[in-house]
């Protein structure tokens, strides 16, 4: 099992698609958000940020715009970068902030760690 890390989400070359998304926050308690439709991640950060400790994301896919950008692309066709993942963990910080049933992922430096690469 090979395992890869990159220090930062390449914006805006990669795009996340995640089947489940946990968050621990600084009061010590899960919060996991499933509605995909509810989970938006930009590059932005917020005064009214909510912060967090840990965020675990997994059933993650990462579109890659630019697989020059990315270390460990798999893909050899420039027209279709797209790398799958079957086990991801993203530790990291992150700032969040909540309006009303929204999650709203506004910043994050996150280390990624490649389980298996399919």
């Amino acid at each position: 099992t090979s395992q890869h890390r990159i220090s930062g989400a390449p914006q805006p070359y990669m795009s996340l698609e995640v089947e489940k998304i946990a968050v621990f926050n600084t009061n010590s308690q899960w919060q996991e958000v499933t509605d995909l439709g509810k989970i938006h991640v930009i590059n932005e950060s917020s005064g009214e940020a909510l912060g967090f400790k840990r965020l675990i994301v997994s059933g993650l896919t990462l579109h890659v715009l630019d697989s020059a950008q990315i270390p460990f692309s798999s893909s050899t066709d420039p027209a279709q970068p797209c790398l799958v993942f079957s086990d991801v963990r993203i530790v990291g910080g992150l700032a969040a902030k909540r309006r009303t049933a929204d999650w709203k992922l506004l910043s994050y430096k996150a280390e990624v760690e490649v389980q298996e690469l399919r």
